[in-house]
């Protein structure tokens, strides 16, 4: 009986030993996930005259744009979301 009570309380400090580090993890990821953080920059970008803007996406630090050209055909212009310089271009167009 004495050893059942001993390893219930063994096992009880090791399980409030556990909880007190997985708190400690919670708030050092919490911590450093906040002094990560970068402040935002204005980026401006500029498009064709004419150009209408079909639709824009953020994804995993791209800004991807889709472009209606004055003269019917579409372009997707990939975007560096931090320096916003183009880094890729696909330009659409019919063959009507």
């Amino acid at each position: 009986m004495r050893g059942l009570k001993t390893l219930i309380i063994g096992m009880g400090i090791l399980i409030v030993t556990g909880f007190v580090f997985l708190v400690i993890g919670i708030v050092d990821k919490t911590d450093h996930l906040s002094r990560s953080g970068r402040p935002f920059s204005q980026v401006s970008v500029n498009i064709p005259e004419g150009t209408d803007l079909v639709e824009m996406r953020v994804d995993d630090g791209k800004i991807v744009v889709r472009l209606k050209l004055s003269d019917g055909s579409h372009r997707i212009v990939v975007l560096n979301a931090e320096t916003g310089k183009p880094t890729r271009q696909i330009d659409l167009k019919s063959n009507r």
